[in-house]
């Protein structure tokens, strides 16, 4: 499973009922020029877009679109493009300025799915963006597994960890549903539960209770079990042992899915111990 089949449905959804945008103010020759620069691949398609986005020319939407659809080559090109797609979407802006007047109306149901479609082909952003997402709507479920992800990827679980994020008193503690759709094997809750228990976040910290939890999301076809597998097994913490061999196999299994951040150039990064510089 590359990533829920419902986000594939979507996603063509999402590209239905955008005909409707600011008509163009560039010259004929302006658009020709623009439009020759595409080579037929996503990075050329997302310059494109940018290049009209740049001149405040709506048709980025559709170059941008057009990068996100195509296969193959430089996966960080069309997740980029995806990127763009949902700050567009939910700011209503080119500029995806949320806090200025809109020039189309937001539309937050698109801009979940583009954002969504990056976010499971590794963009660290659209974690974020996802995150923001759903606080704004007050689901704090999914707001704490989109921050529980970004923060296993930039090594910031300490933040979280401990009681930090415990309810107030007569309110569900978010642990426990998580641990009953780990319990029934749902790869999203294992995902979760193993962040938790990476970073020590409402549990006790357990290293090999997350991995665990990441290898049977894996198993699954999950992404995020996968890459987040390869980024613990890769990481060595104080007093443990790297695994680099079952690292880049889980890596491997999430870059055949399209997780641009599991290539090689990406998560040889990813895996380097953090050197702390107090000499400043």
């Amino acid at each position: 499973m590359r990533w829920p089949l419902v986000l594939l449905a979507l996603g063509c959804l999402a590209l239905a009922g955008c005909s409707s945008l600011p008509r163009s103010t560039l010259t004929a020759d302006t658009r020709a020029e623009l439009e020759s620069r595409f080579e037929d691949d996503a990075a050329s398609a997302y310059q494109v877009g940018e290049a009209f986005r740049g001149r405040g020319d709506w048709r980025a939407l559709r170059w941008y679109e057009r990068s996100a659809m195509l296969a193959g080559g430089d996966g960080h090109w069309s997740t980029s493009a995806e990127y763009r797609l949902g700050t567009i979407h939910a700011s209503g802006r080119l500029d995806g300025d949320d806090t200025a007047t809109p020039t189309i109306r937001p539309n937050l149901r698109k801009a979940r799915v583009w954002h969504a479609r990056a976010a499971y082909h590794g963009s660290p952003y659209a974690w974020s963006g996802l995150r923001t997402l759903y606080q704004q709507q007050g689901d704090t479920d999914m707001t704490l597994r989109w921050a529980l992800r970004r923060a296993v990827y930039l090594r910031h679980l300490y933040r979280m960890a401990g009681d930090r994020l415990a309810p107030p008193e007569g309110v569900a503690n978010p642990l426990d549903a998580i641990r009953a759709g780990a319990a029934r094997g749902d790869a999203e809750a294992l995902v979760d539960l193993g962040a938790m228990y990476e970073g020590g976040v409402l549990v006790e910290r357990d290293r090999e209770a997350a991995l665990d939890c990441y290898r049977r999301a894996a198993a699954q076809g999950n992404v995020f079990g996968q890459y987040f597998a390869g980024l613990l097994l890769g990481r060595q913490a104080r007093g443990e042992v790297a695994d680099g061999d079952e690292a880049a196999r889980w890596f491997a299994m999430a870059q055949a899915q399209g997780f641009y951040l599991a290539e090689p150039e990406y998560w040889r990064e990813a895996i380097k111990p953090v050197v702390f510089n107090f000499s400043s």
